[in-house]
């Protein structure tokens, strides 16, 4: 009998924490982010610069952008309209990234005062936060001793930046064509230049196959120009679009289903 009694209690027991626990998730549901540990190899890379102190950066041409060296332990970027370099040290089981000896070319431009703001919360960073999941990719917060937020950048994916489009199938594009395109995995945007009118459209990567590119419905503006021929071209042609593969940091393709070169693109 006291076998049975202790079975029962047990029993009672494992069904009333379940049922809490169901409870405690369905009020709790899990996020779609996750803080995951940045290692070496993850933080190396090219990160794209989405804000400042929680402010949107304007739309450029050429991403505003650090690229970090573990191995080197050297940072690159760029910041809307000049070039910096520098140093940083990294101690992952301390969340502590601190940047160092940072400097710039000096080239005067519209974006100064954004430029200068980068340059000072790089300056100011001590600390990170490092989170990853499906919709928004690899995300690093750099912050203050206090922990405020100074830069939010996400990872860049091969094809960020401005590529210009150097033949469509079997056709060579001249240079002063100046047919382009710019693509933003952190946004999901591709837009450029067509030959004539400006193009924009949203796109999607597989996560589970990273080469596969869906480029979705494009709009472009309606300007009439003598040559057309090659923008009918080039807008059929992004329509074909499903994979890509990068060859090095000057030369790209975009292909059809069928595996078909459909765009060459250098930079």
């Amino acid at each position: 009998m006291k076998a049975k009694a202790y079975l029962l209690t047990a029993l009672f027991l494992f069904a009333t924490g379940f049922l809490a626990g169901q409870a405690s998730e369905a009020a709790h549901p899990k996020q779609a982010g996750s803080k995951k540990a940045l290692t070496m190899g993850t933080l190396s890379g090219e990160w794209q610069i989405l804000k400042v102190q929680g402010e949107t950066l304007p739309e450029s041409e050429k991403l505003f952008s650090l690229n970090l060296d573990c191995l080197k332990k050297s940072v690159a970027g760029y910041t809307g309209c000049n070039y910096l370099n520098g140093k940083f040290g990294f101690k992952a089981r301390k969340n502590q990234l601190e940047f160092r000896e940072l400097s710039s070319t000096r080239m005067a431009c519209p974006l100064a005062e954004t430029e200068s703001r980068i340059i000072e919360m790089l300056g100011k960073a001590c600390t990170y936060e490092f989170s990853q999941d499906s919709n928004h990719g690899q995300k690093l917060e750099l912050k203050d001793r206090n922990g405020n937020t100074l830069l939010t950048l996400n990872k860049m994916k091969p094809l960020d930046g401005r590529w210009d489009v150097s033949r469509i199938h079997d056709e060579k594009i001249e240079e002063n064509q100046n047919i382009y395109l710019i693509f933003n995995s952190s946004k999901k945007t591709l837009y450029g230049k067509t030959g004539c009118n400006n193009y924009s459209a949203p796109i999607e990567y597989d996560a589970r196959k990273p080469s596969v590119l869906h480029i979705g419905q494009g709009i472009s503006t309606m300007m009439a120009c003598p040559e057309m021929e090659i923008e009918q071209k080039m807008l059929k042609a992004l329509q074909e679009i499903c994979s890509y593969k990068k060859f090095s940091e000057r030369k790209a393709i975009l292909c059809d289903t069928a595996g078909n070169i459909v765009l060459e693109l250098t930079r």
